[in-house]
């Protein structure tokens, strides 16, 4: 058939994605013609109140409220319904359909709840149905599922859909806000809506969350089976509580296939902070979708606002077009090719039923037996607690060594090359007229440094851990001795940066000392897991090995398994990282 020269519109409301679409289609319009091939004509438009007021260019655009004044033009080629809300938009939507005429919306409650019927009315009269601005905003996430994946198998899909919610949870996070207080800034931004209750009860990211899930794992799914949860009960204290275990909290949209079918949840999760969507803040949205061949990709942007949804319009809308000008199916919904909306209903559970961790927050009287009421009732539900935290690290200004009241996991902070604390203990025994100094033998299976010898004991700084509260610790983990807190002196302080393959360390330590007057204070000596045994060596010989005055020296190593035997030490057998520092 031969190509159009002119298209006609009629849309569906003139709010502020409406405007949005009419300002960028006249403002682009040699450009939206070049990419399309016609001319697209601002034709008609239906709107509930024809005298208000509206920012839009005169471009001849005819008004009415009445929807039949598009609906039984037959001048109109393409209808675009921006009205929102169900029932309207359904008939409008449905009645296109059936005429055969192209319909492109933003209508994410609709398509999430009535997506089984509107699906269908397209797939039979062969329609094509546009609805890249349904899912957040100015993102093409329904393009780039559906055309980027159409030969990969996507295993699952994570996104932060809502923007008031993340809006929200990020004042809550960084500016320490209540939810209310958030909340009300957000409204104040234009970031919420007078009546935000879809927003903050998780409704309106469940219904993209849906709609992505049809498109990913080419099935139509029950909105009403979905786990849905808002973040409207989450407090400052909890936000709090959250923060200072390092994680950030986010109201999450989930969905992955299962042995036996699917997992899918709306609700607030804990991400680590080196996840790829906890630094996703204020109003922006972002989805991962990881897939067998692809691996992980990340999504980004502004996923509402007049300008960006308009855009999502305006592409499909070129679609559109460019369907009825060369009269090809490639582009239309139908139910028989994956490429298109699906079309067999899921029927299964959609709970979560893969193992993941909980956080738990508990408020108590503060009374004897309270703690293990609780344990029990956890025990009684076969509730497993875990009892080997990760080690979250007190994150510190390089400049100033001072904590930033920030926490990163170990991993991360060596990863990353992240500023952070530690503390190292030196023993000292001064004995018959004699300076004996203790070290650790590191274990021969430690990544950095096997088999060399440390300062006595050490480690990172973790959550509101005092300098002397690590040495502690670490001594008794790593030496089975607990020193006493008022016999430690700390003597430097300084920065220390090593980089190797996989492993940037950037620390602030602090060295203590620790001195006795009898040996026996070491004679309960026990290599942990990390330590494989310790050496003594008399302080002036050190001193001359660590001036290259001498090529080793002698000194006396006390093992578990072998016990105490006399040996010989270069400086090559020490961590020069640390004992460069002292001696």
């Amino acid at each position: 058939m031969k190509s159009r020269k002119q298209i006609k519109l009629g849309i569906f409301g003139l709010g502020s994605v409406g405007q949005g679409v009419v300002r960028q289609l006249h403002a682009n319009r040699e450009k939206i013609q070049a990419a399309s091939g016609a001319e697209i004509i601002l034709y008609k438009a239906c709107v509930r109140n024809p005298d208000t007021s509206r920012n839009i260019p005169d471009c001849g655009l005819q008004i009415s409220a009445d929807p039949a004044f598009i609906l039984n033009d037959p001048e109109v080629d393409i209808c675009i319904e921006l009205v929102g809300g169900v029932d309207i938009a359904r008939k409008v939507i449905l009645s296109c359909l059936r005429k055969g005429t192209p319909v492109i919306t933003a209508n994410k409650h609709l398509l999430a709840e009535y997506g089984a019927e509107i699906f269908t009315a397209a797939a039979e009269t062969g329609t094509f149905l546009g609805f890249e601005a349904s899912v957040c905003g100015g993102i093409p996430v329904i393009k780039t599922i559906r055309e980027s994946y159409a030969g990969d198998n996507i295993t699952d899909i994570c996104g932060i859909l809502n923007g008031t919610s993340n809006y929200s949870l990020s004042s809550m996070s960084g500016k320490e806000l209540s939810f209310e207080n958030a909340l009300k800034e957000a409204q104040k931004l234009g970031y919420a809506e007078a009546d935000p209750t879809f927003d903050v009860q998780g409704y309106d990211a469940a219904h993209k969350l849906i709609i992505m899930m049809g498109l990913a794992f080419n099935r139509l799914f029950d909105f009403r089976a979905l786990t849905v949860r808002g973040i409207a009960d989450i407090d400052i204290h909890e936000m709090r509580c959250i923060h200072d275990l390092g994680y950030e909290i986010k109201l999450i949209g989930y969905a992955a296939p299962t042995q036996d079918g699917y997992e899918a949840a709306l609700s607030p999760m804990l991400l680590s902070r080196e996840h790829l969507l906890a630094s996703v803040n204020n109003s922006l949205n972002a989805v991962t979708i990881e897939s067998e061949y692809a691996g992980i990709n990340l999504l980004y942007g502004k996923g509402a606002g007049g300008y960006p949804t308009a855009n999502s319009v305006i592409t499909d809308l070129i679609d559109a077009v460019c369907l009825i000008q060369h009269q090809s199916s490639d582009s239309s919904v139908s139910l028989d090719t994956m490429r298109r909306f699906p079309h067999k209903p899921y029927t299964g559970d959609l709970s979560l039923k893969s193992p993941e961790p909980y956080y738990l927050n508990f408020r108590v009287k503060d009374e004897t037996g309270v703690l293990a009421k609780i344990a029990g009732i956890i025990s009684d539900n076969n509730i497993s607690v875990s009892q080997e935290p990760d080690e979250w690290v007190q994150e510190a200004d390089w400049e100033t060594g001072s904590p930033t009241q920030r926490l990163y996991r170990r991993e991360v902070v060596h990863e990353h090359g992240i500023p952070h604390l530690a503390a190292n203990l030196w023993a000292v025994c001064k004995t018959d007229g004699k300076d004996y100094v203790y070290f650790q033998k590191r274990a021969a299976d430690k990544i950095n440094f096997p088999n060399l010898y440390d300062a006595f004991a050490g480690g990172h700084l973790t959550d509101q851990e005092t300098p002397e509260q690590c040495i502690i610790r670490e001594t008794y983990e790593e030496t089975g001795i607990s020193p006493d807190i008022l016999r430690l002196t700390c003597f430097l302080k300084r920065r220390n940066i090593l980089q190797l393959s996989g492993y940037f360390d950037m620390e602030w330590l602090l060295h203590y000392l620790l001195v006795t007057r009898d040996a026996k204070d070491f004679s309960a000596m026990t290599g942990g897991p990390e330590v494989s045994g310790f050496g003594v060596f008399l302080l002036p010989e050190l001193i001359q090995l660590f001036e290259r005055r001498v090529s080793e020296i002698n000194g006396i190593y006390f093992d578990n398994s072998v016990g105490q035997h006399e040996v010989k030490a270069a400086k090559r057998n020490f961590v020069d990282f640390c004992t460069d520092a002292l001696f």
